[in-house]
This record gives C-alpha cells, structure tokens and sequence, in this order.
C-alpha cells in the first residue's frame, strides 16, 4: 500500500497534469455531446497513465 506519494501526475496523449481538477477542466472544454466518449476513451487509452513518484 503506498503511504505517501510526493508527486502524482496524470498523462494522458503526451500532455501532463497535476491534478485531476486539471484533467477534468480539459475534458470541460469538450462538447458534452462528445464528452462520454472522450471519458470512455480516457479510461481504455495506453496512452493514459497514472504515476506516483
């Protein structure tokens, strides 16, 4: 179990975020008719990681 983490970003298509707040403004400024997909997406890309440094 990780106790502590001093930095966590999330990356999804090259681009870097420091929070989820951040990432979820992004996915904010999608259409809504789009927006279910581009989540759907977000969450099967391997392009998309979580990393706890």
């Amino acid at each position: 179990m990780i106790k502590e983490a001093k930095n966590i970003y999330l990356e999804f298509e090259s681009h870097k975020y420091d929070t989820i707040e951040h990432l979820q403004n992004k996915i904010e400024q999608i259409d809504k008719h789009i927006k279910k997909s581009y989540i759907g997406h977000l969450k099967e890309s391997e392009n998309c990681k979580l990393t706890l440094v």
